[in-house]
């Protein structure tokens, strides 16, 4: 096998130049080996040895998909997964012999090469991009099982953009891993619902696609819920803080989305009128907090707010999981008002709140806002981890149970 791939010096860093270039993603597939870390070794070195981790086969199952997955859009084979470089390295610095300018005499960085690979040069390393190149060589694997031939060759003819080193040095290789690593970090989680909400809002396909396939429909639906209570909201607004904004006493968006999203999505189950899940959801999300705040002004005051926790992560989630219960007896039937007025759940969350009893740190018994209370006097605080939130949201329910003088579920 010989290739001739042409690239574009870049720079020089710790005596390795870097040069970038296309290379057919068949040809990478057939000439690339990976520097996977083996415990049994303890070394990074030597034949059949690296420093990478195996690459979770469900990521590269997802690869595979995404390449022969057909949306609106875009076509088949989709090369969105290798909209950035493969890192790459061959282990033969004679082989950068083999690395001529084009045009005589330009032969500087920003100035265009040519490069004649053969196979006796070693196999091409990869640096960074394993799961995608893993995921490709499935996609054809399953094409080639189904006998699709055609997509094979598609599959094969996608052109990838990389970058290639020439370095002996294992040691260096790794380095250069660690620090594409190091730093490159993931989209935080309340960015990427942030991206995933605008380019959705504003009907671009590729991101509405990208919803979809993620799974993350409910999620960044209930965001239009989200952005209004950190905007309009009469309890909300100045306590929820937006990616990248500062704030340690404020709750991220994202949290607010997660822990709306079961409400939102029994309401939008059960919607049959031509009004808006997200509307119907804020306005009942908004009479539940504001009936919160008339039944126990103190926990909202300006001046004692920073004695409760209630607009804390934790306990929202608590009350919410508690909204979720009151929404779901209410469609079932139960007698409990409009649950779109402040008023009803003002005297709803007394009665409960009131006799619900619980211990906190010191031992003593506290109910209403005192629960609310931070650190060691209030007790929600202690409810920390899914488990615990649910627990607590059982207790409170049981003394919805009761004072609705309905059976205990």
């Amino acid at each position: 096998m010989s290739l001739k791939i042409n690239l574009i010096k870049v720079r020089s860093t710790f005596e390795i130049n870097f040069y970038t270039g296309s290379i057919r993603l068949g040809d990478l597939l057939n000439a690339f080996d990976v520097p996977i870390y083996r415990p049994q070794a303890s070394k990074i070195t030597g034949i059949g040895n690296g420093y990478q981790r195996e690459p979770k086969p469900s990521r590269v199952s997802d690869v595979a998909k995404r390449i022969t997955t057909l949306v609106p859009g875009a076509g088949v084979p989709n090369k969105e997964a290798f909209v950035d470089n493969i890192n790459l390295n061959i282990r033969n610095l004679d082989a950068e012999s083999f690395v001529k300018p084009l045009h005589k005499n330009a032969n500087g960085f920003g100035d265009i090469f040519q490069f004649e690979y053969t196979e006796a040069m070693g196999k091409f390393m990869v640096v960074d991009g394993q799961t995608r190149l893993k995921g490709a060589a499935l996609a054809i694997f399953l094409a080639k099982q189904e006998k699709n031939i055609e997509l094979v060759r598609d599959i094969e003819d996608i052109r990838v953009q990389v970058t290639l080193t020439f370095c002996k040095d294992e040691f260096k290789e790794a380095y250069v891993f660690y620090l594409i690593n190091h730093y490159s970090k993931a989209i935080p989680p309340d960015g990427a619902t942030r991206l995933l909400f605008e380019g959705m809002k504003n009907g671009k396909i590729r991101f509405i696609n990208e919803v979809t396939r993620a799974g993350k429909n409910k999620e960044v639906e209930a965001m239009k819920v989200a952005e209004k209570l950190s905007t309009d909201s009469e309890i909300w607004a100045g306590f929820i803080k937006d990616f990248n904004e500062t704030g340690p006493e404020k709750i991220s968006i994202r949290a607010i989305c997660k822990i709306i999203q079961p409400l939102y999505q029994k309401v939008n189950d059960s919607k049959s009128d031509e009004i808006q899940a997200d509307t119907a959801v804020y306005e009942i999300v908004e009479a539940f907090w504001k009936g919160f705040k008339s039944a126990y002004p103190e926990m909202f005051d300006i001046n004692s707010i920073s004695q409760y926790n209630v607009l804390k992560a934790g306990p929202a989630e608590i009350m919410m999981k508690v909204l979720l219960k009151i929404f779901i007896l209410k469609s079932s039937g139960a007698a409990i008002g409009d649950i779109k007025e402040s008023a009803v759940f003002k005297r709803l969350l007394k009665s409960v709140l009131d006799k619900t009893i619980d211990t906190n740190p010191l031992g003593d018994k506290v109910s209403g806002a005192k629960l609310f209370l931070i650190g060691k006097k209030g007790s929600m605080g202690k409810y920390s981890n899914n488990a615990a939130k649910n627990d607590m949201a059982k207790v409170i329910n049981e003394r919805l149970f009761e004072h609705l003088n309905l059976p205990i579920a």
